[in-house]
């Protein structure tokens, strides 16, 4: 193993996080290569997260403990980078853990000067067991014109996941950044954007170093944030296209993002009816909110895919005439995950319980 000598600064906000914060922090304190410091602030928690952090923090010199009203995680990284003192900084939240070289490995590439930033793998798990880092180390380095172009598609477009997260950031490149706090939703895609445009080389290791911890009863799993998350794609959109025409020149390049990210909002609704995260009434609250909305109509229109309208074909299928609708929404799922061929069905019922589960169905061969 290489020798790294970076100074990193990890950031940990937390809410009401009392039954994982300290396997956060156990995960970020094992690392091969050790942190400078770890910043964790608690926003506004009600529960022992506070507690069990200061204790931590009296027992580690390096954990430096913050407190805030609640204000969101947004407002809690802002803060945390007020304080961070390392030249490198890494984003933890605080149900999830990093694998033991997850450091290192994302040091490699930066310390070895082949890429400005660097980004890891992950694995969504639901509990400690069956989980394991690959094994391998050599990053794919982007730094053509036309591979950056096609990581800031990939990356702003929705194909690949844009997680803070999974970036190893340089100090100075966040130096004056700050996270929007009026996004609830989709807050790191917004972050990220300039950002991606602006290093000249990008490192993507084929190492899954970060272990995401899906709570099925977490807050964005109920129906009150589904709906926020979803009636507020036209504000993420506007912000997208403005970072893109503000740094970029090419319409090809912003038509197609706009048309991805279109395309993965229509993946996200269909994750939301095959798990039963949507009721059919909430899915009319959405069609409600966004029939209304010209901008977001207008950004269909401009990326080409106005026929496999998302809230259109949802609402013909689940309103007014399902078994006609449900083949062309099939028809549309199979264009964003492209397996057309792979959809050669005739729908001959229309419960609910038959499109949930055939979206189910769908998702699972489709790789979801």
């Amino acid at each position: 193993m290489i020798a790294i000598d970076l100074n990193i600064s990890v950031i940990v906000p937390a809410y009401n996080a009392e039954a994982a914060i300290e396997r956060c922090i156990h995960s970020i304190q094992d690392q091969t290569l050790q942190p400078v410091e770890i910043i964790v602030v608690d926003d506004g928690s009600t529960d022992s997260t506070l507690a069990i952090v200061t204790e931590l923090a009296d027992a580690d010199h390096r954990i430096k403990v913050v407190s805030q009203a609640n204000a969101g995680v947004s407002a809690a990284r802002n803060l945390a980078l007020d304080y961070c003192s390392g030249d490198y900084i890494l984003f933890v939240d605080s149900d999830d853990w990093i694998h033991r070289e997850a450091l290192y490995r994302l040091s490699y590439p930066l310390a070895t000067g082949e890429a400005e930033l660097s980004r890891m793998q992950y694995q969504m798990v639901e509990n400690t067991t069956n989980v394991a880092a690959n094994a391998r180390i050599r990053p794919r380095v982007y730094q053509s014109f036309a591979d950056l172009e096609a990581i800031q598609r990939a990356f702003l477009g929705g194909d690949e996941p844009c997680y803070l997260w999974l970036f190893l950031f340089p100090a100075q490149l966040l130096d004056g950044r700050r996270f929007d706090i009026s996004l609830a939703w989709m807050e790191d895609v917004v972050f990220l954007a300039p950002i991606l445009f602006e290093v000249h080389s990008i490192a993507i290791l084929d190492y899954c170093g970060y272990f995401y911890f899906q709570n099925p009863v977490g807050a964005t799993s109920s129906p009150r944030h589904m709906i926020r998350n979803i009636v507020t794609q036209t504000n993420i959109l506007l912000e997208i296209d403005n970072i893109v025409s503000s740094y970029s020149t090419s319409t090809h390049l912003r038509s197609s993002i706009i048309s991805d990210r279109l395309l993965a909002f229509g993946r996200y609704i269909v994750s939301c009816v095959a798990n039963d995260r949507l009721s059919i009434e909430e899915l009319q609250i959405v069609h409600a909110t966004l029939s209304k909305d010209q901008i977001y109509f207008r950004y269909f229109q401009l990326s080409g895919v106005s026929s496999f309208s998302v809230v259109g074909l949802l609402l013909d299928m689940v309103v007014k005439g399902r078994e006609r609708s449900f083949l062309v929404y099939c028809r549309f799922l199979a264009m964003a995950y492209r397996f057309r061929h792979q959809i050669r069905t005739v729908v001959q019922r229309s419960s609910e319980h038959f499109i949930r589960t055939r979206a189910r169905r769908l998702l699972l061969q489709n790789g979801s």
